[in-house]
């Protein structure tokens, strides 16, 4: 189930290599967690941190905000500790708005060899 109007969520800051989150494509900078299973997370709280510990070694599905596509995808991911470094998803996030979330991005167009 998808909750609207979406504008907030948790931003994935980082998406380490090999980890739970980078195996469902979740996006650094980009992409914004913004339910888990049929809970909305509209708020800066421990609900995202619950939802996966209960997960634990089975499929949760997400749905992610896409500030580069601008769409919602659903995801699904499996949360663990097995993975080899730290956390369940391995993933470094913030609670924020996703409004303007692109302003603060750059985008390389060219690169030269000097």
């Amino acid at each position: 189930m998808l909750f609207f109007p979406l504008t907030i969520g948790n931003k994935s800051q980082q998406v380490q290599d090999g980890s739970p989150g980078q195996q469902a494509g979740l996006e650094s900078f980009f992409d914004f967690i913004v339910s888990i299973g049929n809970k909305r997370l509209d708020q800066d709280n421990e609900m995202l941190k619950e939802a996966l510990r209960d997960a634990v070694g089975t499929e949760a599905k997400m749905c992610v905000y896409s500030s580069k596509m601008q769409s919602v995808r659903k995801v699904i991911v499996r949360p663990g500790e097995g993975w080899g470094e730290q956390g369940l998803l391995g993933i470094s996030i913030r609670f924020c708005s996703f409004e303007g979330a692109n302003e603060n991005v750059w985008h390389v167009l060219r690169t030269c060899s000097c």
